[in-house]
């Protein structure tokens, strides 16, 4: 959101937001006029790229996060990169979405349903108080020093898999989580939603901050006419930007599902694939414990192999951008690099 933090000063925010307009003014407004300035503004989800342009009437390109950081090389044999089973299944940062209270109850429910013959231990990290793991402990919690020194490395090769409950449509941990091929369980869109809807409801600031309507202040004077976008965002973006659909990404009026699931279903962990969904605690269990031999493993590569192809069209981008950046004395650079 432009307008999160912003200074509440009506001048300074007039200025900001002239700003942003100049940096992301497309480079030639028709073929016939100079070259305007070589900046390159993109935005890496697309309730963003909407809700931009309905706050300050700017259209940006969408190019996803690869999250490169998160591994030390980019595995180019993904059937091999694969480690052994591991028999751990970590509840990742749940802490945000569920709230120290809720989290306390889903462990408690855990602990009573889950028997010893179950084929995973159940980890939660970032949750206080809870006891740690021992032999023959199904449900335990990452030890204080464990979740803070845990490195990408070390995620990868110890869980079999992660247990997400989303907090907001923009999550770099499940962007983390993807790109290291952990398998994810994530709710299904409408629980997501439901939980969503609660929480902006009955809580201030966070978490879906993006959502709120304190964050969305700014409107642009075009988001309420049904005027033609400059070009095709994607994703249905031609049918969700018009007077009637710009709601869903300022959060004005009153709240209404339909908004929060159509915003929901914006976001990389509603639309990325190989997802495992599920619709209560006792499915998601039912989900770990009816895995096939290898099924997982299959997962991960599965990721691995998206997340390579999501990357060659990036990376397209980034070349153009470059190209861009660097004018025509760049082409030849781009060409010597390709070879």
């Amino acid at each position: 959101s432009l307008s999160f933090r912003m200074p509440a000063d009506k001048d300074q925010r007039a200025l900001l937001v002239a700003l942003f307009r100049e940096m992301t003014r497309p480079t030639l407004a028709a073929p016939s006029e100079a070259v305007h300035g070589r900046t390159v503004v993109s935005t890496s989800l697309i309730f963003l790229q909407r809700q931009i342009w309905v706050q300050v009437g700017c259209l940006l390109p969408v190019v996803r996060n690869h999250n490169f950081y998160a591994l030390p090389w980019f595995p180019r044999d993904v059937e091999k990169s694969v480690h052994a089973a591991p028999r751990e299944v970590v509840f990742w940062q749940n802490h945000v979405s569920l709230k120290a209270d809720c989290s306390m109850a889903v462990w408690r429910f855990l602990k009573q349903t889950v028997l010893d013959d179950f084929p995973f231990n159940l980890v939660f990290k970032n949750v206080r108080k809870l006891p740690g793991s021992k032999a023959g402990r199904k449900v335990y919690a990452l030890r204080a020093h464990e979740a803070t020194i845990l490195s990408y490395s070390d995620l990868q090769q110890r869980f079999a898999a992660a247990v997400l409950f989303p907090h907001d449509v923009g999550m770099i941990s499940f962007d983390d989580l993807y790109v290291l091929g952990i398998p994810l369980f994530l709710p299904e869109l409408e629980l997501v939603a439901s939980m969503a809807y609660a929480q902006l409801a009955s809580t201030k600031n966070y978490p879906w901050y993006l959502l709120r309507e304190e964050h969305a202040s700014l409107r642009a004077f075009r988001a309420d006419r049904d005027a033609a976008l400059p070009w095709d965002p994607g994703w249905g973006g031609r049918e969700a930007l018009n007077s009637t659909g710009s709601a869903v990404y300022l959060g004005h009026g009153p709240l209404e599902f339909k908004q929060i699931l159509d915003a929901v279903s914006t976001a990389n962990f509603a639309l990325f694939p190989h997802i495992h969904r599920f619709q209560s605690l006792v499915g998601l269990l039912c989900d770990l414990a009816g895995l096939q031999e290898g099924e997982l493993a299959a997962t991960a590569v599965a990721m691995r192999r998206a997340a390579a192809r999501a990357w060659k069209a990036t990376s397209m981008f980034y070349e153009r951008a470059a190209l861009h950046l660097l004018g025509h004395q760049g082409t030849r650079q781009i060409e010597n690099v390709e070879s």
